[in-house]
C-alpha cells in the first residue's frame, strides 16, 4: 500500500498541475480524477472504524463533480465519468472489505516495498538477446567516458489540504509542529514526500 500510495501522489501531482496549467482542461473532470485519487491513500488512515468510514466519505464526495459531468448531457463524456465512477466503487468495496488486512505486511522481511515493486517491474520485462560478438581480431578498447552526474534540482517546500488530507513535500532540515483545529484532527491524514532532517510533532 505504501507503493500505491507513492505512485498516487506522483500521478495527483502531475494532473494538478495539468489543471493549473492548461486553462482548455475541463476543470470537472480534472476535478473528479483529483478526487479520486485520495482512494488509493488507504493505506494511511487509522486501522479502525474512522479510518473505513472516513474512506467512505472520499467515496461519497466523487458524485459532486461527477454529477456536473452528466448532467452535460454528452454521451462522451457520460460514458467516460461513469467508466471511472465505476472503477473507484470496485476499488472502494475491495479495500473496504479487506480494510484490516490492508494495513499488515504479512511478506517476508527480505525486501522492502520499494524494492519488492521494483523487482517485480523487472520481471516483468521482456528478456531481451545478447548481442552479437564482433571477431577477436577486431576488438578494440575503449576507454571508459566519465559521466558527470546532474545536479539534484532543489524543489521548493510545499504543502497542500485537500480531501482532508494535508500534503507536505521536498521539507529538508525544517522542524515542524502541527496544531491547532486547522491542522490536526481525528478525520485528517498527514501525509509526507521526499521530506528529510527534519522533527514532526503532531
Amino acid at each position: 500500500m505504501l507503493v500505491l500510495t507513492k505512485k498516487k501522489q506522483e500521478f495527483f501531482d502531475a494532473v494538478s498541475l495539468v489543471k493549473q496549467k492548461d486553462f482548455k482542461a475541463p476543470v470537472n473532470h480534472m476535478g473528479v480524477i483529483l478526487d479520486s485519487f485520495s482512494l488509493f491513500g488507504a493505506g494511511l488512515l487509522p486501522a479502525d472504524e474512522t479510518g473505513k468510514e472516513f474512506l467512505k466519505e472520499m467515496h461519497d464526495a466523487l458524485p459532486f463533480l461527477g454529477n456536473k459531468i452528466l448532467n452535460m448531457k454528452k454521451e462522451g463524456d457520460t460514458k467516460w465519468v461513469e467508466s471511472l465512477m465505476a472503477v473507484c466503487k470496485a476499488h472502494f468495496q475491495f479495500i473496504n472489505k479487506n480494510f484490516s488486512a490492508i494495513h499488515t505486511w504479512t511478506g517476508t522481511s527480505e525486501t522492502g516495498f520499494d524494492q519488492a515493486f521494483q523487482k517485480g517491474f523487472v520481471a516483468a520485462q521482456p528478456a531481451q538477446s545478447a548481442p552479437a560478438q564482433a571477431p577477436a581480431q577486431q576488438e578494440v578498447a575503449a576507454k571508459p567516458v566519465p559521466v558527470k552526474k546532474a545536479a539534484p534540482v532543489k524543489r521548493a517546500p510545499v504543502q497542500n489540504f485537500r480531501n482532508k488530507q494535508w500534503t507536505f513535500d521536498n521539507y529538508n532540515g525544517e522542524d515542524m509542529t502541527l496544531e491547532g483545529e486547522e491542522m490536526v484532527s481525528k478525520s485528517f491524514v498527514h501525509q509526507f514526500f521526499a521530506c528529510q532532517n527534519m522533527t514532526i510533532r503532531i
